[in-house]
This record gives C-alpha cells, sequence and structure tokens, in this order.
C-alpha cells in the first residue's frame, strides 16, 4: 500500500507500480511540499521525509503544535495582535531604520521553555539586513522597535513566523513560538553599502521617508536649518550623492514612482526652508526643479513668486503670482499672504524711487 496516497496496485499520485498490498509501505517520490528552506536552490534536491516520519517528528517536540496558547507581552502595531512584546532589558540609542545590518542573539523556544535554536551556541552573531525579508515577518516588526543593547522576548503566531506548514522537522505546524533576541549592534544603509552591498530602492525610499518626516519635524519647531540637512540628506541618498544611494537594482513601477514624488517634495520642502532662512538662490533652484517637473504644482509656483520677490525680482514675480492666483484657492492664507508681501514690496520700492 502507498503510505502517501493510500491504493493499491498502482500509486495514482505517482504511477509507481506495487507489486502487493502488505504491511511494509512504499512512498511516494520527493515533493516540493516539504522543501526544507527556503535557501534550497532550484538544482538542489528536496529533502523529504515521509509522512510517518514526518507525523512522528512533528508530534515529538514538547511545543505546542497549535495557536491556542496566550500570548505574552505588548502588543506590536502592524502585526493585529499575532506578535508581542516585552522588553527584558532596555536599550540606548537608536532604533534600526530599513536597510539596517543588524546584529543579534537569539534564543528559540518553544512555549514549553525547550529550546530549538539558539544563536549562543554557535560563534558570532546572527546577522541580516533589516526589510529584504530575510527573516521571518515577527523579526523584521521587532527588531525594527529594539535599541543596541536590549533583550527583548517576542511571542509570535504561527502567521507570523512559519504559518501551517511550520518547518519540519524542527518547527511544528501552526507553531506559537517564543524568541529572546538581543540587538548587540546594527550599521546605517551607508555602512551597509560600504561593504560591498547595495540596498534595494524600497529601502532606501523608506530611508528617505523617515528623512522628510525628521525634517518636518524641525520645520514645525522652525528650526529650519535642521529640516533643510534632513531634506538634503534624503535626495542625496536618493541621488546616489552619498554611500548607499541611487540603488542600481530593477524596482517595481510603482517604488520608482514613490522615488521620483519623493524628490518633488524633497525639493518642494527644501523652498520652504530657504525661503525662511532668506537663502533666495537656493530656494529659486529647489523650486526650479520641481516646475521642470510639475509646471502647475500650486505650492512651486506660489513659492517661486515669493523667492523671487525675496530676491529683489518683482518683475519676475508677477507672472508666478498670477498663475499662482489661478492654481491657489482664492481663500487661500498663503496665497493672500504672497499677494500683500507684493503690495509690500512694490510700495516700498516706488518710496526708494520716489526719494532718490
Amino acid at each position: 500500500t502507498c503510505s502517501t496516497c493510500s491504493t493499491c496496485s498502482t500509486c495514482s499520485t505517482c504511477s509507481t507500480s506495487i507489486t502487493s498490498p502488505s504491511t511494509s509501505s512504499t512512498s511516494c517520490p520527493p515533493s516540493s511540499t516539504f522543501a526544507s528552506t527556503s535557501e534550497t536552490s532550484s538544482s538542489t534536491a528536496f529533502e523529504w521525509i515521509p509522512p510517518d516520519r514526518l507525523i512522528l517528528a512533528l508530534n515529538s517536540h514538547g511545543g505546542s503544535n497549535t495557536d491556542d496558547v496566550p500570548m505574552q507581552g505588548e502588543p506590536l502595531e502592524k502585526s493585529e495582535g499575532h506578535v508581542c512584546k516585552t522588553i527584558l532589558r532596555p536599550g540606548t540609542g537608536d532604533i534600526p531604520p530599513p536597510g539596517s545590518r543588524c546584529f543579534v542573539h537569539y534564543d528559540g523556544k518553544f512555549t514549553n521553555g525547550e529550546v530549538f535554536d539558539s544563536s549562543r551556541l554557535r560563534r558570532g552573531c546572527f546577522t541580516f539586513v533589516l526589510g529584504t525579508g530575510a527573516v521571518i515577518p515577527a523579526w523584521e516588526l521587532a527588531v525594527a522597535t529594539m535599541r543596541v543593547g536590549e533583550i527583548a522576548r517576542i511571542t509570535t503566531r504561527s502567521s507570523y513566523a512559519y504559518g501551517s506548514l511550520g518547518h519540519p522537522p524542527r518547527i511544528p505546524v501552526s507553531a506559537t513560538l517564543v524568541f529572546d533576541i538581543e540587538l548587540v549592534n546594527f550599521h546605517d544603509i551607508a555602512s551597509v553599502v560600504e561593504q560591498g552591498e547595495k540596498p534595494p530602492l524600497i529601502l532606501l525610499v523608506s530611508r528617505c521617508r523617515n528623512m522628510k518626516r525628521e525634517g518636518g519635524e524641525h520645520y514645525a519647531r522652525k528650526a529650519y536649518r535642521k529640516a533643510s540637512k534632513a531634506y538634503n540628506r534624503g535626495l542625496a541618498l536618493l541621488d546616489g550623492k552619498t554611500a548607499g544611494g541611487s540603488s542600481t537594482a530593477l524596482a517595481p513601477p510603482e517604488v520608482e514612482a514613490e522615488a521620483d514624488q519623493l524628490r518633488r517634495l524633497l525639493q518642494l520642502n527644501l523652498a520652504a526652508c530657504y525661503l525662511q532662512l532668506g537663502e533666495w538662490e537656493r530656494g529659486l533652484r529647489a523650486v526650479r526643479w520641481v516646475l521642470a517637473r510639475e509646471p502647475d504644482n500650486p505650492k512651486a509656483v506660489l513659492r517661486y513668486a515669493r523667492l523671487l520677490m525675496g530676491a529683489g525680482q518683482l518683475t519676475e514675480a508677477v507672472e508666478p503670482l498670477r498663475r499662482a492666483k489661478q492654481l491657489v484657492p482664492a481663500q487661500s492664507p498663503a496665497l493672500r499672504a504672497a499677494f500683500a508681501e507684493y503690495t509690500r514690496r512694490r510700495q516700498s520700492l516706488q518710496k526708494q524711487n520716489r526719494t532718490l
């Protein structure tokens, strides 16, 4: 009898001829259902485990084979309550941004405390690049919240670990797992690239989002110089002017589109910073970059007019002001302020001319 299909004579799945039913079992050839690991290449034979051995291996573990056990710790954001974290020892410093190379020690356990894997049994830390899918989703979420030196206990449902198939013979099916993780250190994107790795564009985009948010926070506090530096760092990363920028790897169209949109937003925000700092020429360069790609961008047109006025080019500012009046709602405070500024500067210039 075929132990996989429970049929006699000829296995309907693998077409293996079985001469006679008996208690000894003949099993189907290796199947991709039991592929060993994600690192297995297409040219490597799958490590197949017969069903009877698989069931025996799964049942031999002391860990739970289901997700019915209670969760412990605080649920992590974006985990839908399936990943919980308890800080065992606080860390210090920043949290690793996407694209960082992280160095960790860990103990992987079942819910009964039985250890199934540990980096401490091997020489050196376990290392991976955050945000690339190199580790299970629970790790991606958890390590992104940790600080250097922190030790955290992560409890995760199978949906954020090894799923309903598990990772036989080590991890049971649908297993809730516990990881004690220590973030030993991390290197940011620039350090990763210096070691010969080129981060994909999606990681650069993610990092630039953080820089844009950082710049926005500085701008809200009227720290315009710090804001401009954050925006410039983001642009430099996307345009390849710093180590770790301008990934040459192909990216999905939506990622390319977001990167292009980020460039425009960063340049537009730079123009706003230079407007506040009175650095008219730098602001004009930034806003002209945007207008060359989006001639009808309302904010860009209005900032262009204000920067021209700041630079003393009142005649040149007339046309952008008229264009802004068409693009920006009439009740906009920014538009009213721009026209009021134009009127004030024109009157001041007329008064100077009369004096002369």
